[in-house]
């Protein structure tokens, strides 16, 4: 599996909260849910199922694109991943409350509710297409742009 900008989590911890949360919300854990967390866990860009599927497939792993789909549903339940964008694309979430923004380049990064303010008007994120996302399931989407 190709890696692509890591952060500086750790990739074994968050295999083993998302493994972890997945089981606390009684979902089974099968090779490809593993390989898709293992996608998260190495890369920190937004992905698209569509990409999520090539890379587990160019490190000679074997999921079909409907298994993604359903991984990505039970992850964001867990909330695991965040969507993010209209494009349907996906990031891992870290733990604990803030905020995801996401550039042009689909990198994305974690911001504090303090900081997002701060961080979109250094200029060192200013892009066409700039998202901000809560991280947490029932809270509404702020855009930035």
């Amino acid at each position: 599996m190709s890696t692509n900008a890591t952060s500086k989590i750790d990739v074994r911890g968050y295999e083993e909260r998302a493994i972890k949360a997945l089981k606390e919300f009684g979902f089974r854990i099968t090779m490809p849910t593993v390989q898709v967390v293992r996608v998260f866990a190495s890369c920190s860009k937004a992905l698209s199922a569509y990409k999520i599927h090539e890379m587990i497939l160019e490190g000679n792993g074997r999921i079909d694109i409907v298994s993604v789909y359903r991984i990505l549903d039970r992850l964001e339940t867990c909330g695991l991943v965040v969507k993010v964008g209209t494009r349907g694309e996906y990031i891992r979430a870290e733990a604990g409350e803030g905020y995801v923004l996401v550039d042009a380049e689909n990198n994305a990064r974690d911001v504090s509710k303090e900081d997002w303010e701060s961080v979109y008007r250094s200029g060192a994120w200013t892009s066409v297409r700039m998202e901000l996302k809560v991280k947490s399931l029932a809270a509404p989407t702020l855009k930035a742009s």
